[in-house]
């Protein structure tokens, strides 16, 4: 989806993530979606390297 239709979903649910990570499309683009998610939410977001391991 777009980046409307992504915060659009996300709005749809009633609970605070700890942390969001962006991890599909370009690095460009995630970074933009991560900034998006943040400004909208005020979330933790963030957009891991190319092959960068992150325990959940």
């Amino acid at each position: 989806g777009d980046y409307n239709e992504i915060l659009a979903w996300l709005e749809q649910g009633s609970l605070k993530p700890e942390k969001v990570y962006v991890t599909h499309g370009e690095m460009v683009a995630s970074d933009v979606m991560r900034k998006r998610i943040r400004d909208k939410f005020g979330w933790d977001v963030e957009v891991p390297e190319l092959f960068e391991e992150v325990e959940v």
